[in-house]
């Protein structure tokens, strides 16, 4: 078999000459900021629709991971509301910046955020499922836009309900560690696993983080420039979509 050669555009190594009209920059895929969507990596539960309970589901490829080495770039507040009715796995209201709903919902549960009665801390009501009382409310999200590690390839990871405390707990400390380096995010590498919380009726899985040291790279600089903003409500629309909610309400 004949050996593979190196192929650049800026006449170094052995230079590529492409058809006239095509940008050289973006390789023949011509894709704006605005239309690139960035898939989202889920941890799944024992009453998620994929098998796999505990592993890390990728929305992109469908793969399932046990570890996850990764770099976060920043992170996306947000706010979602689960039907009371956990068989269906449905969110019926939700915002991905805590100020407005998103326009997936319609009709909204209130025109703003500020003006919902859910988005007071601690607010619920009872609603009758199935013959029993069930809760109904709205919770804080938080949104990680990351990267793998290895192939540098961007996604999202949604911190919501049981999930949320170890995200949150997770920025503080990362947040201390970066004003005390002087390093943005991307400069720590992060492990991320799950682990089993079992309770009387209840069993799920929460996310664990973990710095993995420092390391400054080019191209983590350059990934984070790219995405640090992402505006996450962008995947939420494509999977919407589809008809795609992966995550289990816990």
């Amino acid at each position: 078999m004949e050996e593979s050669k190196e192929l650049t555009v800026n006449g170094k190594g052995n230079d590529l000459s492409l058809p006239s009209g095509i940008d050289a920059t973006k390789y023949g895929v011509d894709m704006g900021e605005e239309d690139i969507i960035v898939p989202r990596l889920s941890l799944l539960q024992p009453t998620s629709k994929i098998e796999g309970a505990g592993k890390f589901y990728f929305t992109l490829t469908k793969e399932l991971f046990d570890t996850i080495d990764m770099v976060v770039f920043s992170n996306q507040r947000g706010r979602v509301m689960f039907d009371p009715d956990m068989s269906k796995q449905e969110t019926i209201c939700g915002s991905s910046n805590r100020s407005e709903p998103s326009p997936r919902f319609d009709p909204p549960q209130a025109p703003t955020c500020v003006e919902c009665k859910f988005s007071k801390r601690g607010y619920s009501e009872e609603v009758l499922v199935s013959g029993r009382t069930v809760n109904k409310y709205c919770s804080e999200t938080n949104a990680l836009r990351c990267m793998f590690v290895d192939t540098l390839f961007p996604f999202i990871f949604v911190g919501r309900r049981t999930s949320l405390q170890p995200i949150n707990e997770f920025l503080s400390y990362m947040q201390y560690e970066c004003v005390k380096n002087k390093r943005p995010l991307c400069c720590f590498p992060v492990r991320m696993t799950s682990k089993m919380v079992t309770k009387p009726n209840q069993k799920y899985y929460v996310p664990v983080l973990e710095r993995r040291g420092m390391i400054e790279k080019e191209e983590f600089m350059v990934m984070m420039n790219k995405y640090a903003t992402y505006d996450v409500e962008k995947t939420f629309e494509e999977e919407a979509k589809g008809g795609n909610d992966e995550d289990a309400p816990f």
